[in-house]
């Protein structure tokens, strides 16, 4: 074999092993790159589904509005915006968020929100809405009921301190509300309103679940009662 021959035959090696290299390198590259993308998309979709769940958690997550407490006593502002009116306890508001009147709407309106077999395919909102609509409904008709004095029998000096339901002081129109309050309230078996001959008293009201008059003992020495109120006591017919 000469020895041009031999020279051609190294040459031609020569470029098949370089040719060979760019193939393997160009496979590697690929492989590599394919993997890359493989997982970017793979990222990216778990990114878009762990967005698409927060997105749809923070859907279904529908507070009830907190509204606007309009009144200081008036049971249905306090009904309709329970949420507001009733956010702060007080012995005050006992009388009205407690009433048994706002408890009924107050427990219709939630089990509106718990029942999902109610209002089937609406969003969360809408369920809100149309329960808040609800307890409107069921709210207004509080301002249809009968209120009057003759269902009390005439009032006593009374003003005992066991078999409270709650108290009103410093009430507006105080004489009303009490006597609106006992007799909307079917727990409600009299009430005693002090009008005040002290400040500290002054439209004071007290409403009770049951009757309960006060024992007044006389002094020993001076004959004249030991207890004595201002208050007058209305018991229910």
């Amino acid at each position: 074999m000469t020895l041009n021959k031999k020279n051609e035959i190294i040459i031609i090696l020569i470029i098949l092993i370089i040719i060979v290299c760019i193939i393997y390198y160009l496979l590697n590259h690929y492989e590599y790159y394919e993997e890359n993308v493989n997982t970017k998309n793979n990222n990216n979709n778990e990114n878009k589904i762990n967005s698409s769940k927060e997105l749809n958690y923070d859907q279904d997550i529908v507070k009830e509005p907190s509204g606007k407490c309009n009144t200081e006593n008036d049971i249905v502002d306090f009904c309709i915006n329970y949420n507001k009116c009733c956010a702060e306890n007080s012995t005050t508001k006992a009388c009205l968020c407690q009433h048994p009147f706002i408890q009924k709407c107050r427990s219709e309106f939630e089990a509106c929100l718990d029942n999902p077999n109610s209002i089937k395919g609406d969003s969360k909102q809408v369920v809100m809405d149309k329960c808040l609509a609800k307890n409107k409904k069921c709210c207004i008709p509080y301002n249809s009921l009968s209120i009057s004095t003759h269902d009390f029998k005439s009032p006593i000096k009374n003003n005992p301190e066991n078999n409270k339901i709650c108290s009103l002081v410093n009430t507006p129109n105080a004489e009303t509300k009490c006597l609106e309050l006992c007799n909307t309230n079917s727990e409600c078996k009299a009430y005693s309103l002090d009008t005040g001959a002290l400040v500290q008293t002054y439209t004071t009201c007290n409403l009770y679940n049951d009757v309960s008059i006060d024992k007044i003992n006389s002094n020993a020495y001076t004959g004249k009662p030991i207890k004595k109120t201002n208050a007058d006591y209305y018991i229910k017919k």
